[in-house]
């Protein structure tokens, strides 16, 4: 059985001196094994944490963190997780890897549905960065899809609604028309859990992820 529950809601917003952003972090649950979708900021350490242990979890309980891609706001706290596995796309030419945090072995990967397990896989949603993956997970409620920064806010799932800074905009197009055709539920890069409400006639597209 399949549960996902968002630990932290991240946010991305200019403030007077710049702009403030950590990323949302999202906690799966499939059957015994814990995954950790992105990792969040320096400043949510404790608070990540508390979250963990609310779940009746330590940071050592955690077996595998996803990394949507590798901005420093979805990755500072990576080293809380020193037994789990870390997969994530970190170059666009190459297929992704996973580094083994037990025996620090690094392995090269393909990360285009790759199946972390059953129920929950990776797919690449390329647009805000070149080398950017999403987490699909398909829990008894309906499929989820965290996505990182692929879609960063919730009102960007809106299509008519632009990114304001994207590697490239039909790429980025290109990942959120796919996100939203397989997703009953979405998790943004910055923000908490939106429901997707599918047209009368429109079939989700999930057998094909």
């Amino acid at each position: 059985m399949v549960e996902v529950k968002v630990l932290l809601v991240g946010k991305h917003e200019k403030v007077p001196e710049g702009t403030y952003a950590n990323s949302t972090i999202t906690l799966i649950r499939a059957g015994e094994k814990n995954i950790l979708v992105d990792a969040g900021s320096f400043g949510d350490k404790e608070n990540l944490i508390e979250s963990l242990g609310k779940e009746g979890l330590s940071p050592d309980d955690i077996h595998t963190v996803v990394v949507t891609h590798l901005h420093l706001d979805h990755t500072a706290n990576l080293d809380l997780f020193r037994n789990a596995d870390i997969v994530t796309k970190h170059s666009p030419v190459s297929s992704g890897l996973v580094f083994h945090g037990s025996n620090n072995i690094v392995s090269r990967v393909d990360v285009e549905n790759l199946e972390i397990v059953p129920g929950v896989k990776t797919i690449l949603t390329p647009g805000h960065v070149e080398a950017h993956i999403s987490v699909v997970a398909v829990t008894s409620d309906g499929t989820y899809v965290i996505c990182g920064d692929a879609i960063q806010k919730s009102n960007q799932i809106d299509i008519h609604v632009k990114p304001e800074k994207v590697w490239n905009l039909e790429a980025f197009e290109n990942s959120r028309k796919l996100i939203l055709e397989v997703a009953d539920y979405v998790v943004p890069g910055h923000g908490g859990v939106v429901q997707i409400k599918k047209k009368s006639n429109q079939s989700p597209k999930r057998n094909n992820l």
